[in-house]
């Protein structure tokens, strides 16, 4: 077995000819080659239903089977990999038995994706370390449905990682690279099952209870910016209402998690980054605002007037997801993630439960400590509402260390999505009132009419969710 590092940006295939006139390549060698690679699993997907794919890749010096471990990454990609020269394109049964994905005992292995790319590998020696750049162009096929590929890995293979991450910000300045966070055989499983196409919730988060805080909170960012990239292409290409809602959620679970371990994280680029994050989430806000407007039931001259205003909301968020500030952001929030100087505190070697719990702990104090819901101004419930949502991000963060209080855990988080539910009720047409006086239409009378039924609900839910209590603090210590 071997240990894969490797940091992937995605690009556009018509960007991809200005990749080797980059200062980083010039004058060194290249070589390139035709790859032709087949993954495999069983009918049910049970390779993949437990953390590995299965690839046969045939190139011009034979056919190379090998099994990789599926990592739910942003960008810089720390893989198990076990490699085998092969007789043909089939699996080799033998081979994989001798991996730990040869437990499965999978049977019945069949074709599930066809990838036919073009690599091109370029080395560069800088300060140290020497890197290895891998362009890959061509297409992924499954179940007859095809997808163009283009994407640069960059493997550190000597030096400090630091290195990889400046060569990755060098490309960035001038050229439009995203940061991948698929492998080609999630991308190709993707495809096959057609997700690709449909906005992606948040996915659970597999935080183990002998982690530490760094090795945690790295786990959880890298799945926030995850949710967030699942769904930026939905919105770039078709202005998805679905798939933006999703990647707010994505970027507002991110910040949830730095107020989270904000003690554990600060550093010297901690307010920058921060700061950088409220910029962007803030121009996702109109567009969804305008989104939610658009769901009520409206007159057609005032709908008319509002799409417009819909489109051009959507015209900044496209405008700031294809800037160079923001793809530098998404590149320098990687790199502090993984490498960051907050790494070397003594708040990250700390064990993850009991810092994680006793952080949640203090949230739930506070909105413990709040009155009658009823009797609270707009903005007070306000932020009661911010307070139960990051509340709820943070257990959803930590699910996996409380799978033994599950029953308590279960009934917790639906109380919470419920009084979530209709504290955001109350919001929209807090929202829309505020809209009125910005030249929007006034909020329906019908939907005035309701809020003094949605505070009584939202009393009730508060006061169940008290009543319920904190199911994590003893399953938090240590």
């Amino acid at each position: 077995m071997s240990a894969e590092i490797e940091l992937k940006l995605e690009l556009d295939p018509k960007d991809a000819g200005s990749l080797p006139r980059q200062a980083l390549w010039r004058g060194t060698n290249h070589q390139s080659r035709q790859e032709h690679s087949v993954y495999y699993d069983t009918p049910s997907g049970k390779l993949r239903k437990h953390g590995f794919t299965l690839r046969v890749r045939s190139a011009p010096e034979g056919f190379v089977q090998t099994i990789k471990t599926i990592e739910t990454g942003a960008g810089l990609f720390f893989r198990g990999e076990w490699e085998a020269p092969v007789d043909s394109q089939e699996p080799n049964i033998e081979q994989l038995n001798r991996t730990p994905a040869g437990e499965l005992r999978a049977k019945k292995l069949q074709p599930v994706v066809r990838a036919d790319v073009e690599r091109t590998v370029w080395c560069s020696e800088k300060n140290g370390a020497l890197l290895e750049f891998a362009m890959d162009e061509g297409e992924l096929e499954a179940d007859g449905r095809k997808a163009r590929l283009c994407e640069l890995e960059i493997e550190l293979l000597k030096g400090r990682p630091n290195e990889a991450f400046d060569a990755a910000r060098s490309i960035a300045e001038k050229v439009p690279v995203r940061i991948g966070v698929l492998s080609k055989a999630e991308r190709g499983f993707a495809l096959a099952d057609e997700a690709l196409a449909r906005p992606a919730k948040a996915s659970q988060v597999a935080v183990q209870p002998q982690m530490n805080v760094g090795d945690g909170f790295a786990m959880i960012a890298q799945s926030c910016l995850r949710q967030f990239r699942l769904n930026e292409s939905l919105v770039l290409e078709n202005r998805d209402p679905a798939a933006l809602h999703q990647a707010r959620v994505g970027m507002r679970r991110l910040r949830s998690a730095l107020s989270m371990f904000r003690p554990a994280l600060m550093d010297a680029e901690f307010l920058r980054l921060r700061g950088e994050l409220r910029w962007f989430t803030a121009r996702l806000g109109e567009a969804r605002n305008l989104d939610v407007f658009l769901e009520r039931d409206l007159r057609g001259d005032i709908r008319e007037v509002i799409s417009r205003d819909r489109e051009r909301a959507y015209d900044h968020v496209i405008e700031a997801l294809k800037s160079k500030r923001f793809r530098l952001l998404m590149i320098d929030f990687v790199r502090w993630i993984s490498i960051g100087q907050w790494r070397a505190g003594d708040k990250s070697v700390r064990p993850l439960p009991d810092y994680a719990g006793k952080r949640i702990d203090r949230l739930w104090q506070r909105i413990a400590a709040h009155g009658d819901l009823r009797k609270m101004d707009d903005e007070g419930r306000h932020e009661v509402r911010t307070e139960i949502k990051r509340l709820r991000y943070g257990l959803e963060f930590l699910h996996a260390l409380h799978d033994h209080e599950s029953h308590r855990q279960k009934h917790f988080l639906k109380a919470i999505e419920r009084l979530q539910e209709v504290l955001g009720h109350l919001n929209d047409i807090v929202t829309a009132r505020d809209m009125f006086t910005q030249g929007f239409p006034a909020p329906e009378s019908t939907h005035l009419e309701r809020v003094p039924r949605l505070l009584s609900q939202a009393e009730r839910r508060f006061r169940r969710l008290k009543k319920l209590g904190p199911y994590w603090s003893k399953a938090c210590e240590v």
